[in-house]
């Protein structure tokens, strides 16, 4: 019997974001050489290994450019207009009120968080996961198990919702049901497959 959703936040609950060309457009970089930069930066601050500041130092000491970073910065502001994406917050409200437990488990950072937060849904979540906070990040197990276990349900009484499919196989890895996330219509049928009172 399901007894929790989880949820992840972007792509999902929020209008998709785009920092990555963000920061290639403010500092007009080669995007080829530096995305895996960027990812390898943008993991170990999403993971709370180091913070903001040195973020930026890593991608201008390899990336070789200097100029200032601009305030809001382009990690943030992408995240300062983002939207919720209404039709799966209605399906996170009426699950809500049907009584299952919902979680939020993102790969993010603090000062994306601090944006999101204004969009006022964390109120319907029981369980509040970011990988900057717990040091750690989806796909790997021992985030999926904190969830579970601040949840204080088993894996097989859980579904995790992403649009990323490698962090879907994450979750089903440690024996969480998975739904890739495409649209609202879809997760409501993947949901209702799964026996979740809609």
């Amino acid at each position: 019997m399901i007894k929790a959703i989880i949820f992840d936040i972007g792509d999902v609950l929020i209008t998709n974001t785009h920092v990555f060309d963000d920061i290639v457009d403010e500092f007009h970089l080669d995007r080829g050489k530096a995305l895996p930069i960027y990812i390898e930066a943008i993991e170990r601050l999403g993971s709370g290994q180091i913070d903001e500041e040195t973020f930026w130092n890593v991608l201008k000491s390899k990336l070789l450019f200097n100029q200032k970073v601009p305030s809001p910065s382009p990690l943030v502001k992408s995240h300062i207009n983002v939207k919720v994406v209404q039709e799966v917050i209605d399906i996170v409200i009426d699950l809500k009120k049907k009584g299952y437990k919902l979680a939020l488990l993102s790969n993010t950072i603090e000062s994306h968080i601090q944006e999101i937060e204004k969009l006022d849904f964390f109120k319907y979540f029981d369980i509040k996961i970011f990988s900057y906070e717990v040091k750690s990040r989806k796909p790997f197990a021992d985030i999926y198990t904190l969830t579970l276990k601040k949840l204080d349900v088993s894996p097989e009484e859980a579904i995790f919702i992403d649009n990323n499919d490698i962090f879907v196989k994450g979750a089903e890895e440690v024996g969480i049901r998975g739904i890739q996330f495409i649209d609202s219509e879809q997760l409501k049928q993947d949901l209702r497959k799964l026996k979740v009172n809609l």
